[in-house]
């Protein structure tokens, strides 16, 4: 066996263990081959090193790419579901089902999840841009933010599906479990289409990671230029801030509600906000890289 050949087989070998597999593993050797065939005697480097940096700057591309994809298919979708609220904004409440109610709540819920997890993702890959290689830890929090985020968006989308709304009488509009029309389940099918389009890429970004070592940051680092201003108001805790932002949302809600004349409302739906806030942050709040 030649040294050549030895060198491929140990790059082929090497590139296997780093999780490059398939077609673009095969493509690498072949190039390393032909660079070869021209120059028999070129000092290429240790095998085991060349296999870490392709690992390092496709996982690092991939994990980018997975975050970006993951929120431009979430806010087209978002646009669909936006309309289709709109649309119920005249809603008879009287005229709801069990079934409707439940649905509606679990949209409305995995829709919140979506946001978040696909903004962070999207806030989080814009702070690591222009870096050519990332921590393996950073890749991860932006596959599984880019993963929950479709993975909310799905399920929102599909229950908001099983809600249709058709003209119950002059002025009303009720919920019911059949629809009257396509519109809305053409326009649920076109945002799964969506949804579905951006997976590939979180599927390659989690098969494929970089093996370059080091911490993931957390909410703060997620802010950028915001992050001294949000550091000095939680006193550099991001327990804290999540409290802050929790209390936040609870009070804002509650004088949406006053000012709606409808204190006591708002102030309920003020505490049912902040509360699953504080609930999402405490279930997936380490997952996806939110806290350490």
């Amino acid at each position: 066996m030649t040294d050549t050949t030895q060198f491929l087989n140990d790059l082929d070998a090497e590139l296997v263990r780093a999780g490059i597999r398939g077609a673009r593993r095969q493509r690498i050797v072949t190039e390393f081959a032909d660079h070869l065939s021209c120059a028999p005697d070129a000092e290429l480097g240790d095998p085991a090193a060349l296999a870490t940096q392709f690992a390092d700057e496709l996982g690092t591309s991939f994990a980018r790419t997975a975050a970006f994809h993951a929120f431009v298919a979430l806010a087209l979708a978002g646009i669909l579901v936006v309309v289709r609220t709109v649309a119920l904004l005249p809603l008879n409440a009287g005229g709801l089902g069990t079934a409707d109610t439940v649905a509606l709540l679990v949209s409305a819920v995995a829709a919140q999840v979506a946001l978040v997890a696909g903004g962070l993702g999207l806030l989080r890959a814009l702070q690591l841009r222009g870096r050519g290689t990332i921590p393996r830890q950073e890749a991860s929090v932006l596959a599984r933010r880019a993963g929950i985020g479709l993975a909310a968006g799905a399920v929102t989308i599909i229950a908001f599906t099983i809600t249709q709304s058709y003209p119950a009488e002059p002025g009303a509009v009720a919920i019911a479990s059949h629809p009257t029309n396509l519109s809305w389940p053409l326009a649920s099918a076109v945002a799964l289409a969506l949804l579905v389009a951006a997976a590939p890429a979180v599927v390659r970004a989690t098969r494929l990671r970089p093996q370059a070592a080091g911490p993931a940051g957390d909410l703060l680092d997620d802010l950028g230029p915001l992050e001294p201003v949000a550091a000095r108001i939680a006193g550099g805790s991001v327990n804290r801030l999540a409290f802050v932002i929790g209390a936040g949302l609870a009070i804002a809600m509650a004088l949406i509600g006053v000012a709606a004349d409808d204190p006591y409302d708002g102030i309920l739906r003020g505490v049912l906000e902040g509360g699953a806030f504080l609930g999402g942050y405490a279930v997936l709040g380490r997952y996806l890289g939110i806290r350490r």
